[in-house]
Formats: C-alpha cells, structure tokens, sequence
C-alpha cells in the first residue's frame, strides 16, 4: 500500500535542502557559461565549445543508459560520442562518483543532499584535468589521441578503437559526407587520402587514375606491354582495382551507353547508393574500405583532407585525413 503522508514529508525535507526550482539536468548545469571555466577552456582544445553547444536529452539518456550502465560498444563507437569523447570521459567520472544519477532528468544533487552543484563538479574537474594527452596544443583529435580518467573508458578504450576499425566507421562516414559529390570526385578524394602525403586539396583532373579506371586490363602483370601502375594507385592497393572492375560492371549495368570515365563524372555517390542492384552495393562497400583509414597521429582536423574544404575539426564525421591502412592489407 502506497503511504501518502510518508511520501508527502519525505517531499517537504527535500525542500529544505533544495530550494524549489533549483534542481536542474546536470545539462543544464554544465551549459551555464559562468560555471566550469577550467573545464571549457580544455575541452576548447578539442574544438568542443559547450557554452553554445546544444545536446538533446536523448544523447544524455543514450549515454547514460547504453554506454555508462549497460555498455555497449557499438554505441560507445558511434560518431555522436567519439565527436566529444573528452566531455563522454568527463561524465563517465561523474557517474563514476554518483552512479544513480540520470543526467538528463535529475539534478547533480540527487544523491548527496549537503554538496553543492559547484563544489560537487569542481571535485570531479579537479580528477579530470590530469589527464595526460598526448599532443594537447597541435590539433588534438578528440578520440585517437585521447587518454580517458574515467575507469570505464580507461579499460574499454582499446575495444572501442578496435570497434572504430573493424566496423568500417571511419570509412562509413567519409562515403556518406561524400554523397553529393560525383563518383569520379569520390574516387580522387580518397585516393589522396591514401598517399603518403595527401594534397591539401583534391584536383579537379587526374589522367593517370583515368586511365586505370578506364583500360584496368593493361596493367595487369603478364599482359603484352603491360604499362607501369602509377604510384597514386600502388598506394591505393590491390582493393582499388576490385573497385575499379566493378564500378565497370556497374556502369555496364546502370548506362551501358555510357563510357565508365563519363559514368563516374556524371552520377553522384548518392545515385549509386539510390541503385538496388549487387555491383551498386558492392561498389559502395568497397568505397568504404578504401577511406577506412586511421592517421599514425590523428588531429582534430582527422577526416577533414578526404572530404576536401568541410568544417568542423572537431567532428569525427566530417571527412577523412592522411593515414595508414586500419586492417590489414589491401
């Protein structure tokens, strides 16, 4: 039986310690642009500015839920957490503290009634800004040069990387900020993304990679006059010339009017992906394997070259850098 006079003193005592409208979202809280100087100004270094930055109560129940409580890596490895994987760490710590707090609904006082908001997050701030990252100052990438505080990440860091790479994340994302642009832009995109020293911006024409995707047979060993394989594409490896077969089966498929050197100039990534057929879901596959790339010293501006003049350096999913490959051979 409900005892409706407990729970109406047990409601009044709550006041006593909690003014009345006082009890806010730790969200909130941290939103404030007059509280957590020290922890601004660091997260800052990361590009992550979060006196104007607006998360939804869904990313916090997501967070809470899926990644602090029940942890679950596929989630932990998605692009909105890695994107502010600092400001995640520094959460995790406060959920370290304070376990039964829900950070979108409950107030940071929920569980000890005699800290105040401010020394409460001050304490935790305090553990947070020791951590040891590796290059703070040039660019660092709010991820991969990343050391976590918090115990949760500090033991589940190494299988989320592990998840970023063997999922394809990486190369997910810079096909799909890739969408608008033509096949024959894509392509060139992350070819550069694979050289040892990618260009700062992609050219418009690249007759040597033509010339491969349009005549694949006359660089294959053992042919008569078999012709030299430019570098471009010897550092693409053996994956590019799958790709370059079937984009040709492809074009065979979607415009067989069509020469594959006009095909790829003519229709975009998203009118491939718009197409139902094998070779066109073979062909995105494949795309995506070549831009999976993680740089030896990833900077904020990670996956910004392979997407060419996007924004946003501190956003995982915004384009793709120079790099080594992240499994393996191609």
């Amino acid at each position: 039986m409900i005892k409706f006079e407990e729970l109406v003193l047990e409601q009044l005592l709550l006041l006593e310690f909690i003014p009345l409208g006082t009890a806010k979202p730790i969200s909130t809280f941290i939103g404030d642009t007059s509280e957590l100087t020290d922890l601004k100004t660091k997260l800052n270094t990361f590009g992550i500015n979060l006196a104007t930055s607006s998360l939804s109560p869904a990313w916090y129940r997501n967070l809470d839920e899926r990644i602090l409580l029940r942890f679950t890596i596929s989630v932990a490895a998605g692009p909105e957490f890695l994107n502010l994987f600092p400001y995640v760490d520094f959460l995790a710590l406060v959920k370290q503290s304070f376990p039964s707090t829900k950070f979108s609904t409950d107030s940071i006082l929920k569980d000890d009634l005699e800290v105040t908001e401010t020394s409460f997050i001050n304490g935790i701030t305090g553990d947070f800004l020791g951590f040891d990252s590796r290059i703070i100052g040039s660019g660092t990438h709010p991820f991969f040069n990343y050391t976590p505080c918090s115990n949760l990440l500090k033991s589940e860091y190494p299988r989320i990387k592990r998840e970023v790479i063997s999922s394809n994340i990486i190369g997910k994302m810079v096909v799909k900020n890739l969408e608008t642009s033509t096949v024959k832009k894509a392509i060139y995109t992350i070819i550069n993304s694979l050289q040892p020293t990618p260009k700062n911006s992609v050219p418009e024409t690249n007759n040597s990679v033509d010339e491969v995707i349009a005549n694949p047979n006359n660089y294959l060993p053992g042919q008569p006059n078999v012709k030299t394989l430019p570098s471009e594409v010897r550092n693409a490896g053996a994956k590019f010339f799958t790709l370059v077969n079937v984009l040709n089966e492809l074009n065979r498929t979607i415009d067989p009017s069509s020469n594959v050197l006009n095909f790829i100039k003519t229709k975009t990534i998203a009118n491939i992906k718009s197409e139902t057929s094998d070779e066109a879901k073979e062909f995105i596959q494949l795309l995506e394997e070549l831009a999976n790339v993680i740089p030896k010293a990833p900077t904020k501006d990670f996956l910004k070259k392979a997407t060419g003049a996007l924004s946003g350096a501190a956003q995982l999913a915004k384009g793709l850098s120079l790099g080594v490959p992240t499994m393996g051979s191609r």
